[in-house]
């Protein structure tokens, strides 16, 4: 029901609709009340329950953040690897063993090669497909004999 302007029904206006209503010491304990009560309850706790679950979320989601970008950022194991291969390795085998190790981590055709790599490769294969072939399957090279073939020295 709609009323034009501020105008309430005669009902509503003044102390009466108060003395009209049930107090509340009656209305406070019905079966209904109680019910929805017992209801919020459960709520409070299902929601307090909910919270503390983000919570431990959001902290394990910071911590594997930070993990992984205390893992990105300086390639901790990779860094390892290297020196103390440096010391064992010529310093063309390290560069091998350094470009190797590099490649293993990226797909096939998101590889990219340095010149270095692209002379070692085309000197195999001009020794030998056999053994070109051979290191192939140790080996991250060129992929086919277009790749090396396209490339001159």
């Amino acid at each position: 029901m709609s009323y034009a302007g501020n105008q309430q029904p005669d009902r509503l206006k003044g102390s009466e609709s108060v003395a009209s209503q049930t107090p509340s010491t009656l209305s406070s304990s019905t079966p209904r009340k109680t019910a929805l009560r017992r209801r919020l309850a459960v709520h409070r706790v299902t929601n307090s329950r909910l919270k503390h679950q983000r919570k431990m979320w959001r902290q394990k989601f910071r911590q594997l953040k930070k993990e992984i970008n205390r893992r990105n950022s300086g390639n901790f194991a990779l860094q390892n690897i290297l020196s103390v291969t440096q010391k064992l390795l010529s310093e063309d085998g390290q560069a091998l063993f350094s470009t190797q190790l590099k490649l293993a981590s990226v797909q096939a055709k998101g590889r990219r090669y340095s010149n270095e790599m692209k002379n070692l490769a085309l000197s195999l294969y001009y020794r030998g497909a056999k053994t070109y072939r051979f290191f192939q399957l140790f080996l991250h090279f060129l992929a086919s004999r277009r790749c090396i073939c396209g490339y001159s020295v």
